[in-house]
């Protein structure tokens, strides 16, 4: 796998020196959409937007979507199917803690009104399975935003953990508190879990359906900042960003490696394929990117890419 055909970038069409960030890409039909943040920082202004782009299936282009502004900052956008129509679920947050909302498509081709899903809630990607809505995410309260640095290698986020929401029932995939961004997948009829842990490596968990209870299976071997998992026949992609783990983050973070890579993950045999190095570079910000299936079932990737005070969204081809 390798990184092909140049398909967009955010301030080509943008004319814009924003920070563009935080990606995500879905197909409906011959319709391809793209959602990503804008805002003048990553973090310090809280002035986030959501931005919507759809492209016909031969990508000759990505035009503007009109979606609403919010006051506060918008944030991780990602793209589902809600009551059979295109919807993006984000985070909102104003003062100290996130909401997470939902935006769907109208007839006349126009997001709507977002309403609000749950309080102290940063989600992922939902999914349909067996028949039920399946929203991922993790608890962000006040709490989260306090730093503990008792573990060896890393960081942990206190009082955060990654949980779904089946039809309004809470369900817990890992109780550590340092866990966070998650992202599902279906396999072989089966419920996954790829759940990043904060300041350390990533860890894949199985639902058990009838008792509706999640089980470590087995360490990712990399952190996979912003998962995310694309399954094109029986091979499983995955993709997020990768640091260099050392005890001291923040202090030596001026020296830090970090990449956005590329993996398969073959359940069968419980092991990963060699990664592929999308970017890399130190005190790079990149990553959160979106997977999806093209003509001939090539694989489209969304990705930012740059520093703190800006970054561009790239679209790509992914190539054997």
């Amino acid at each position: 796998m390798k990184i092909g055909k140049l398909l967009w970038v955010s301030n080509k069409f943008e004319g814009k020196k924003d920070h563009n960030a935080f990606t995500d890409v879905k197909r409906f039909g011959e319709i391809f959409f793209l959602a990503f943040r804008t805002g003048e920082e990553h973090i310090k202004k809280r002035d986030g937007k959501i931005k919507v782009f759809t492209a016909v299936s031969k990508i000759n282009y990505f035009m503007p979507a009109h979606f609403p502004e919010m006051k506060g900052d918008m944030r991780d956008p990602h793209i589902f199917e809600y009551e059979g129509r295109p919807a993006v679920i984000f985070a909102l947050i104003n003062n100290e803690t996130p909401s997470a909302y939902i935006s769907s498509m109208g007839e006349d081709g126009k997001f709507g009104k977002p309403f609000k899903f749950k309080d102290e809630f940063v989600p992922w990607r939902p999914i349909k399975y067996k028949g039920q809505m399946f929203f991922p995410g993790y608890h962000h309260g006040k709490e989260a935003n306090k730093i503990s640095r008792d573990i060896p290698k890393g960081i942990v986020r206190q009082k955060m953990g990654s949980r779904v929401y089946v039809e309004g029932k809470k369900e817990i995939i890992c109780k550590d508190p340092s866990s966070n961004e998650t992202e599902l997948f279906e396999y072989g009829g089966e419920l996954y879990a790829i759940v990043r842990m904060e300041g350390r490596k990533a860890l894949l968990f199985k639902r058990d359906d009838s008792k509706k209870e999640w089980s470590i299976l087995f360490n990712c071997g990399r952190m996979l900042q912003g998962p995310c998992v694309k399954v094109v026949g029986d091979r499983i992609f995955v993709v997020g960003r990768d640091s260099d783990l050392m005890k001291d983050y923040y202090d030596n973070k001026d020296k830090l490696i970090e990449r956005v890579i590329m993996q398969e993950l073959d359940l069968k045999k419980g092991s990963w394929g060699d990664f592929v190095n999308i970017i890399s570079g130190i005190n790079l910000d990149a990553g959160y990117a979106g997977l999806e299936v093209m003509e001939d079932n090539k694989l489209m990737m969304s990705f930012y890419a740059g520093n703190e005070m800006g970054a561009n969204v790239f679209v790509f081809e992914v190539a054997e």
